[in-house]
């Protein structure tokens, strides 16, 4: 694609808890992995140091970082030798006294992951900008609507990868939410389509923000087949629900559900359900009631498309970000007068690193300017459509050209 959205799992900003940081990547490899993951015990290790090194000891870490590090020793060496960090620096200082071809062995395994996810175009556009250009947390602040979409295109331990990861995103942006008192907290809406492709058998790592979404001003939908597919985390999920809503369940689920509705005691009666039929068991003031029948009516009919495209909302200019200055804005305007995509990335791969900050400020200093043209003079773009996908990729996407030319730039390619 032209331009792609940032999610970077490295990105640490002033204030926030490193430890969380690095919980949160192993926790999205740990799904990535699989199986295999409990078993890779040495892997874990090096990749927990490594992040560790990467994330305090370069400035706007990002994967590419971290697969540097596995890969040139010389980086390492720098990177790692005036470690500020009383258990990490020993850890690393032993590394380097054992053999290359020990060390290369060691990294094999960690360097082949990284490589693997790396090597899709789509993940490495993504995970290789040093800030994500979504931000959840404002999002759920100000009732913005993020809809993903995970290609299936990209494979599916890489659409595994990128699904976790944003988990991780928007559930940390959901507990940073502490900050604000409670009463003051707005109400977000957050669903998860085959919920149990991006948790994990255990689901451990999300028993305690299921446990604190509700306080949190987040309520949760969590789609999936069966629960089977929740493992342990079957039990925080009923735990934390007050009313109890069950339609007709499969045999494998239903002595399960039964459980959960004291008055009934056949698996036949969940088995047997008619359409739209449901039991409940509703929680009224903290105290749950007797179980009753409900009947629910089929779902209307879809209405024309066409006619329900919200054509009324176009959006609202943002506020400009501050001016970039002059030169800044010449190297933007420079660089779209080239004919080719590559000529662009070639170009930016020479921009010296004191150059890069000021650059994105004006590229997306001109996105906006753009953006905003385009929501107030809408027929510039006929089709809603075409339109909307346009404001979003100028809203929050960067293009692909630039992405590779950094990750070039960091490799030394």
């Amino acid at each position: 694609p032209e331009r792609v959205i940032g999610i970077n799992p490295l990105e640490f900003r002033a204030g926030a808890d490193l430890g969380a940081v690095v919980a949160n990547v192993m926790g999205v490899m740990r799904k990535a992995m699989g199986a295999n993951w409990d078993q890779a015990v040495q892997m874990q290790e090096i990749l927990e140091n490594a992040l560790l090194a990467v994330i305090s000891g370069q400035s706007e870490a990002t994967m590419v970082h971290l697969f540097k590090l596995l890969t040139d020793p010389d980086y390492r060496y720098d990177l790692t030798y005036n470690l500020d960090d009383p258990i990490g620096q020993p850890y690393w200082q032993a590394l380097e006294q054992k053999k290359d071809r020990e060390l290369d062995a060691m990294f094999s395994v960690p360097r082949r992951r990284i490589n693997a996810f790396l090597r899709n175009s789509v993940v490495r556009r993504i995970v290789a900008q040093p800030r994500s250009t979504v931000n959840f947390r404002q999002a759920l602040d100000t009732g913005k609507v993020i809809l993903v979409q995970l290609d299936g295109r990209m494979g599916a331990g890489n659409r595994t990868f990128v699904g976790a990861m944003m988990m991780y995103k928007l559930f940390g942006a959901v507990m940073s939410r502490m900050d604000i008192p409670e009463a003051e907290r707005r109400q977000a809406a957050i669903c998860v389509d085959e919920f149990q492709t991006f948790v994990g058998q255990s689901g451990q790592e999300f028993a305690d923000i299921l446990e604190q979404a509700r306080k949190m001003g987040a309520s949760l939908t969590l789609a999936h087949q069966h629960l089977g597919q929740l493992g342990d985390l079957t039990n925080s999920v009923a735990n934390n629900t007050g009313t109890k809503v069950v339609f007709r369940a499969e045999a494998a689920d239903a002595p399960k559900f039964l459980k959960w509705l004291p008055e009934l005691s056949a698996v036949e009666d969940l088995t047997t359900l008619a359409n739209f039929r449901c039991y409940v068991r509703p929680m009224v003031n903290g105290s749950p009631q007797p179980v009753c029948t409900l009947h629910t009516y089929a779902d209307p009919p879809i209405p024309d498309p066409a006619v329900e495209l919200r054509t009324a909302r176009r959006g609202e200019p943002d506020p400009l970000p501050p001016h970039p200055g002059g030169d800044s804005l010449r190297q933007v305007e420079r660089l779209r007068q080239l004919d080719s995509d590559e000529a662009r990335k070639q170009w930016l791969k020479t921009l010296p690193e004191a150059d890069w900050a000021g650059y994105r400020a004006a590229r997306r200093y001109h996105d906006a300017v753009r953006r905003n043209q385009l929501i107030e003079q809408p027929e510039q773009i006929p089709d809603k459509l075409a339109r909307v996908r346009a404001l979003v990729r100028l809203g929050y996407g960067t293009p692909h050209y630039e992405t590779e030319a950094l990750v070039d730039t960091i490799l030394g390619y």
